[in-house]
C-alpha cells in the first residue's frame, strides 16, 4: 500500500496504483475545507483504515492552517470522539453561559389566549459576545436550560444544553 497526501485528498494505491482507499476534504471558502467523502476498498475494511486516513487528514489540515466542516457520515461520527482534533474543525457551534431568562412581555393586556409563552433568553459567549433568543418556555424546561446553564447555539439557531 502506498499512501498518498494531496492539497485535498489522502488516499492510498494499491501495487497497481488504484485507488483503494481515500478521504477528500474540497475547499469551499477562504481557509476552510469541506471533509465530504470517505472510502474504503472492502479488502481492508476492519483494519482502522478509515481512522488513519482521517488522522492524516487532520494532519495535513493542520499543517497548511485550515479549518474543516464536516459531511460526510464517517468524519461527523469520528471527530466527537476525538476532541484533540478540536482546532481543526470550523466553528458551528458556539457556546455561551445563560446570562439571563425574561418572559417576553406583553404589558398590561398580557399574553393573548392561546398564543405560546415565549421567554427571551440572553447568552454570552467566552469572549463576551452577547445574543438574545427568543425560546418557547418549554422547550427551556424540556432541556433543562436555566440561567447559569451552560448551551451551545448551533448555526441554525437551535440551543443545546451542555
Amino acid at each position: 500500500m502506498e499512501w498518498h497526501t494531496e492539497n485535498n485528498r489522502v488516499w492510498i494505491a494499491d501495487e497497481n496504483g488504484k485507488m483503494i482507499a481515500e478521504v477528500t476534504f474540497p475547499e469551499t471558502g477562504a481557509g476552510i475545507v469541506t471533509i465530504d467523502h470517505t472510502f474504503v476498498d472492502g479488502s481492508l475494511r476492519g483494519q482502522g483504515i478509515a481512522e488513519k486516513l482521517t488522522r492524516a487528514a487532520g494532519a495535513e489540515l493542520r499543517r497548511t492552517g485550515r479549518k474543516a466542516l464536516l459531511t460526510c457520515a464517517y468524519a461527523k461520527a469520528w471527530f466527537p470522539k476525538h476532541p484533540e482534533y478540536a482546532d481543526i474543525l470550523a466553528e458551528t457551534t458556539r457556546r455561551f453561559v445563560v446570562e439571563d431568562i425574561a418572559e417576553e412581555d406583553f404589558g398590561c393586556e398580557g399574553r393573548p389566549d392561546g398564543t405560546e409563552k415565549m421567554d427571551i433568553v440572553l447568552l454570552k459567549s467566552e469572549d463576551g459576545e452577547e445574543k438574545k433568543l427568543r425560546v418557547r418556555d418549554a422547550e427551556l424546561y424540556e432541556k433543562g436550560i436555566e440561567v447559569g446553564a451552560s448551551v451551545e447555539l448551533d448555526s441554525s439557531g437551535e440551543l443545546k444544553s451542555i
